[in-house]
């Protein structure tokens, strides 16, 4: 009868390790990681008030809380859609985009992405109003741009 309940809890354990065994094992999440910062940016054009300047260099900076630290082009909406383009250096894998607003003039954007810097192609379109000053966007599928 030992020999019986021994040989039970045996084979209880190994179906029990066997079934350990069998679990996937899951990498850690990836770590964030902002392409954008130290990239090169360009603009169509920027804004000064009150001796600050809303350059491009200040959209990558990585500084999301100081309103000084961002691009900006001025409210007149009779001129030309204005645009803002970094280049971030190479081809990378972009899965989402994170955006830090000062949305008192935005009214519609697209978030487009290129390999060469002239053929675009949009993946994010939104035709109102950001909600919020922080904008976060997760692709249905990562793309591979040099140029955003």
């Amino acid at each position: 009868m030992k020999n019986k309940h021994v040989r039970r809890s045996l084979a209880a354990l190994l179906v029990l390790a066997m079934l350990l065994c069998a679990l996937p094992v899951l990498p850690a999440a990836a770590e964030e990681v902002n392409l954008a910062l130290d990239a090169t940016a360009t603009a169509t054009a920027s804004n000064s008030e009150s001796g600050t300047s809303y350059t491009p260099d200040n959209a990558i900076d990585g500084d999301t809380t100081s309103k000084a630290s961002r691009w900006a082009t001025d409210a007149d909406s009779s001129k030309p859609e204005r645009w803002l383009s970094v280049n971030l250096g190479a081809a990378r894998t972009i899965s989402r985009f994170k955006i830090f607003w000062e949305v008192a003039n935005v009214t519609a954007y697209t978030i487009e992405t290129s390999m060469n810097g002239s053929e675009w192609t949009p993946v994010v379109t939104k035709t109102e109003k950001p909600a919020s000053t922080t904008m976060e966007y997760a692709l249905n599928e990562a793309v591979t741009a040099q140029y955003v």
